[in-house]
């Protein structure tokens, strides 16, 4: 807000006055939160999902102290090497 002072008026303030302009005309800083209708489109559920999908396939259970083991991975097939 002090930038655009600046720009606009070329007035320059301090942080203090800024803050006190604006808490003597009700506003408060607060915490941003997610909108909830942007959050929850189709393509956007439809990303998480996929995300979630590819992170599953990286992790697995096992008992503590020991390590997850993917046993069922599928090979890509034979190396073939042709030499002209």
């Amino acid at each position: 807000m002090q930038d655009r002072l600046l720009e606009e008026f070329g007035i320059r303030v301090g942080v203090q006055t800024v803050r006190a302009n604006l808490d003597g005309r009700c506003f408060t800083l607060k915490k941003t939160h997610r909108d909830n209708n942007y959050r929850n489109t189709p393509e956007n559920k439809l990303k998480r999902q996929e995300f979630a999908i590819k992170l599953l396939q990286s992790y697995g259970w096992s008992k503590a102290g020991t390590r997850a083991v993917d046993f069922n991975t599928s090979s890509k097939g034979r190396n073939i090497h042709v030499i002209a």
